[in-house]
């Protein structure tokens, strides 16, 4: 599995290729559980394993995230570790694209008009 670079206008494959790769690889425990308390000197075993794993989760999510945007894209972005925290980040910063996106679509459709020989489709 490949994620294709981010370019801004390729947000929505982009995520749901590093969702799709983080869980095929089966590293998506950060992504999908909150981060864990920190350890106290009383924690069980099973808390202690839990820790640890989600850790090295987050570690391999974040930097997979963080190797498919390119260096120019990520200046700007609040500095984060926690992986889910910085897909949010992300989002944040391409859902105004999406949004504009959307309204150049509507805008278009819209004032287009049926003129009685062109199909509707062919002006897009």
């Amino acid at each position: 599995m490949t994620i294709e670079i981010l370019t801004g206008s390729n947000y929505k494959a982009w995520k749901r290729d590093v969702e799709l790769a983080m869980e095929l690889v089966d590293i998506d425990l950060a992504m999908v559980t909150p981060k864990p308390v920190d350890l106290a000197n009383a924690s069980s075993a099973t808390e202690k394993q839990v820790h640890i794993a989600w850790y090295k989760s987050n570690r391999m999510c974040y930097l997979t995230i963080k190797k498919s945007i390119p260096e120019h894209l990520l200046s700007g972005l609040l500095e984060t570790t926690i992986a889910k925290e910085f897909l949010t980040l992300v989002s944040q910063r391409y859902k105004v694209s999406i949004n504009a996106e959307i309204g150049t679509l509507l805008k278009q459709l819209y004032s287009m008009k049926y003129n009685g020989v062109e199909e509707l489709g062919s002006t897009f």
